[in-house]
C-alpha cells in the first residue's frame, strides 16, 4: 500500500518537470547545437572536396586552333637535285617539299616547307646522310615565329683546305624578304656547325 502511494506521488511529479518550459528548452538548445555541428562538418568536407577537385584537375591551358586546309590550294616550290665530286668527297643533296611542314596564309591558299636531304661521303666512306628542317635552326629563329619559315635556298659553297664542306642556305618567310642566311659546315667526321650570317627583312623603304 505504501509502495502505491510513493508512485502515485512522485510520478506526477517526474513528469511535470519533464514537461516544463525550462527542460524542453534546454532539449531544443541541445538539438539544435547538434543540427549545427553536422551542417559544419558538410561544409568544411564540400570545401575540402572543392579544394581536392581543383587541385587534381589543375589549370586548363587554351590551345589555338589552326585554320582547316580544307579547301585551300597548297604551293610549294620545284624539287632538285645535285650530285658532284669535289676532291675526295662525293657530294649530292636533295631538296623537295615537306608536306609535315605548313606555313598558313590569310588568303586562300598555303605554303609547303622545304627540306632537304644531303648525303657526304669521302673516299667511299659515308661521312654524313642527315635531313634538315626548318627545326634544324630553332636555336637562330625565335620559338613563336619559326612555324612561318622554311628552307628556302641551299646549295653547295666550297670545299676547305681543312676538309670541310661548307653549304649556304637561307631560310625564310615564304613570298617574303624576310629571311636568315646561313653557313653549314660539314667535317670529315660528320659534325656540324651551323653559322649565322645575316638576318635581314623587307624594307618599307622605296
Amino acid at each position: 500500500m505504501k509502495s502505491i502511494r510513493f508512485y502515485l506521488v512522485v510520478l506526477p511529479l517526474v513528469l511535470t518537470c519533464c514537461n516544463t518550459p525550462g527542460a524542453k528548452k534546454a532539449d531544443n538548445g541541445e538539438s539544435q547545437g547538434l543540427v549545427d555541428t553536422v551542417d559544419t562538418v558538410r561544409q568544411e568536407l564540400a570545401l575540402a572536396d572543392s579544394d581536392e577537385l581543383i587541385e587534381v584537375m589543375g589549370p586548363i591551358d587554351t590551345v589555338p586552333q589552326k585554320p582547316s586546309l580544307e579547301g585551300m590550294t597548297p604551293i610549294g616550290s620545284p624539287s632538285f637535285r645535285r650530285d658532284t665530286t669535289v676532291n675526295d668527297y662525293h657530294i649530292s643533296y636533295v631538296a623537295q617539299d615537306n608536306e609535315e611542314e605548313i606555313i598558313y596564309s590569310s588568303e586562300d591558299y598555303y605554303f609547303v616547307g622545304r627540306e632537304i636531304i644531303m648525303d657526304i661521303k669521302y673516299l667511299n666512306d659515308s661521312v654524313l646522310h642527315k635531313k634538315l628542317t626548318r627545326d634544324f635552326f630553332s636555336s637562330y629563329i625565335p620559338k613563336e615565329e619559326i612555324e612561318k619559315y622554311s628552307i628556302y635556298y641551299f646549295s653547295l659553297d666550297s670545299v676547305g683546305h681543312n676538309g670541310n664542306v661548307y653549304f649556304c642556305l637561307n631560310v625564310c618567310q615564304p613570298d617574303t624578304d624576310i629571311c636568315y642566311e646561313f653557313q653549314l659546315s660539314v667535317s670529315r667526321t660528320g659534325d656540324i656547325e651551323i653559322r649565322k650570317l645575316v638576318e635581314y627583312y623587307e624594307s618599307d623603304e622605296m
